[in-house]
Order: structure tokens, then C-alpha cells, then sequence
């Protein structure tokens, strides 16, 4: 209801200065209308829902009071009668809410014919205005073409015309007519209007090619810096397993190692003993060889993060028992893996 309170006085306004309404504004116009009715109706009924559930509740109240004479004994609450008439004020009242909001649906029916008459009108009125300018806007091209035709016709040629050229076109500039003069006018503009769009449109292509090259050398660079950083990737691995291979070289061409036993691990039980190696956490084999004993069949023994040395002072590498005695053991490193 607020809402149609508020848009009364401008449809008033409007009915005094009247102004076209678009398509969205009648939309929007009938939405909160329908809105605004649908509230006050679903209103209207919970009141008059919660008015009856309240008076009917009342009633049996009074109507369990007044036949069960233990229940208000137990209770203590005095019996009375029921009101009289007071069922047919409560049926008057929600009879009255009935009838205004009748009275309420009917003005807001009433309001709504009264926007789709103004609706209905204000369309008709914008269809006879395009149609009255299309015919107006017919008539002058047709008056246009004629006229050409006729000076086409009777415009002397060159050699034999007389007169006056200036002369010729002052007075046929002055015999126009006004329908003629707007139809010209209105060529006119449109020429202009062409011109103007094509100069649009053509800044329009240019900037799209220009958005375009832009595009492209951003992409070129784009591609261009992926590619390097997949290069020095590239590089950084390859360097990286080269110094890989590197290190697993020289720790196999600086090897040197003999069996020793140690204090502790028995008489005949040998230990590898090596120097310090240039790098260390590598994972490492071995082969120990009595003289006279081939390569390949020798025996073979491993060590996973290699640190060198012996004895317990760094690794403690077990060959094992060999046919010869220590100090003849040959050893020599067969594999090497840093990576």
C-alpha cells in the first residue's frame, strides 16, 4: 500500500503533463503494484487468521469453564457466561476486514486498467508518430526522386543549353518546395552521418589491428621468455648431472683403499681402510682380489653414504675373509653413484 501511495501522485502528474512511459517502466510500475497488493492482501489475512484463532481459543476457554464445573473448581477460576453477541461483533468485524479489503483490491483493479488504458494509448500514439514520419519521410524521397527525373529530363545539354547555369540553379533551388527542402536537408545529414560512421568504423579497424599486433608482441615475448627459462632450465640439469658425473669419476680415480683387520672384529675377519674421498654421501662397491685371482671373481661387498677411513674412525666397511693374507688384497672400486 505504501508503495501505491507513492506512486499515486506521480500518475496524477502525469495525467496532468502527460509523458511516455517506456516498457521497463511499466513493468517495473505493474511489478511493485502487484507486489504491493499481494502484501496487503496476505496481511489482511494473517490478521484476520490470527484474530480467530485468538477469539476461538477464547471461547472454548470460556465454554470448558462453564461445563466442567470441577475443572474451574480445581482451578479456581469463576464461571461466567459468555458474553452475549460477542461471536457476532467478532464475525461484524472480520466481515468489515473482508469488505475493505474488497473495497482495496477493487481501487487497486481499477488503478491497474486505468496504466494499461495509459499504456495502450501512449503505444498507439507512438505507432500513428512512426507511421505519420514513415509516410512523411516516403513522400519526400518520392518528391526527391521526381524531381531529379525532371531536371534530368529538361536540363540542356552543353552545346546547345541557354541561359545562365547559376541563373538555372537559383531558380530551381528557389521552386523548391518546403517537403523538398527537409527531404534535402535530411540527405544531407545522412551523408554526413555515413561519413562519420565510416571514419568511426575505420578507427575502429585500426585500433583493433594495433590491439592485435599488441597482443602478438606480448605473446612473442611471452613465448620467447618461456622459452629461455626452459633453456636455462635445460642447462641447470644438464650442468647439474654433468657435476653429478664429474664427482662419481674422481671418486673412483682417486680410490685407494687395502684390508686391515680391527681391534675387536676378529683374527681373520678384514676391514676396508681408505683415505678420505673428495666427495662423500655417495653410494659405493667394491671388489677384493687374492693375487692370481681374475677379475670379476673376486669378492664383492657395498657401502650405501660413503665417508672413507676405518676401524671405527668414519666407515666401518666388512669385506670378510679372504685366502691371502691382508697386506696382498687388491681393491678396487667398481661403481659409484652420487645422484
Amino acid at each position: 500500500m505504501l508503495l501505491l501511495f507513492i506512486a499515486l501522485p506521480a500518475m496524477l502528474s502525469a495525467q496532468e503533463h502527460p509523458r511516455r512511459l517506456s516498457q521497463e517502466e511499466l513493468a517495473r510500475l505493474r511489478d511493485s503494484v502487484e507486489k504491493s497488493r499481494e502484501d496487503s492482501a496476505l496481511a489482511a489475512q494473517r490478521t484476520a487468521a490470527s484474530r480467530q484463532q485468538e477469539e476461538q481459543r477464547r471461547q472454548e476457554q470460556l465454554a470448558q469453564q462453564a461445563w466442567d464445573p470441577h475443572a474451574a473448581h480445581d482451578e479456581q477460576i469463576p464461571v461466567s457466561a459468555p458474553a452475549p453477541g460477542m461471536f457476532e461483533a467478532f464475525l461484524g468485524g472480520f466481515q468489515s476486514e473482508v469488505d475493505k479489503q474488497r473495497q482495496q483490491d477493487a481501487q487497486q483493479q481499477r488503478f491497474l486498467d486505468d496504466l494499461r488504458r495509459q499504456a495502450d494509448a501512449v503505444h498507439r500514439q507512438r505507432q500513428q508518430e512512426q507511421e505519420r514520419q514513415r509516410l512523411a519521410d516516403e513522400h519526400a524521397r518520392q518528391q526527391l526522386l521526381a524531381r531529379r527525373r525532371g531536371q534530368q529530363q529538361t536540363m540542356p545539354d552543353a552545346a546547345g543549353g541557354t541561359g545562365r547555369p547559376g541563373q538555372q540553379a537559383t531558380t530551381t533551388t528557389e521552386a523548391m518546395s518546403a517537403p523538398q527542402q527537409a527531404a534535402r536537408a535530411r540527405e544531407e545529414r545522412l551523408r554526413v552521418d555515413a561519413g562519420a560512421e565510416r571514419q568511426r568504423q575505420q578507427q575502429l579497424r585500426e585500433q583493433q589491428q594495433a590491439d592485435q599486433a599488441e597482443w602478438e608482441r606480448r605473446r612473442a615475448a611471452d613465448e620467447a621468455a618461456a622459452d629461455d627459462r626452459q633453456r636455462n632450465e635445460e642447462q641447470r640439469r644438464l650442468a647439474a648431472a654433468q657435476a653429478v658425473q664429474q664427482a662419481e669419476h674422481n671418486l673412483k680415480a682417486t680410490f685407494r683403499g687395502a684390508a686391515v683387520t680391527c681391534p675387536g672384529g676378529g683374527k681373520d675377519m678384514l676391514y676396508l681402510r681408505t683415505s678420505s674421498p673428495p666427495k662423500t654421501g655417495c653410494d659405493v662397491s667394491f671388489e677384493a682380489r687374492c693375487p692370481g685371482t681374475t677379475a670379476g671373481n673376486g669378492a664383492y661387498f657395498s657401502q650405501t653414504n660413503y665417508i672413507g677411513a676405518s676401524c671405527g674412525f668414519g666407515d666401518n666397511i666388512r669385506i670378510g675373509t679372504m685366502d691371502c693374507p691382508a697386506d696382498q688384497v687388491s681393491i678396487r672400486m667398481l661403481q659409484a653413484s652420487c645422484g
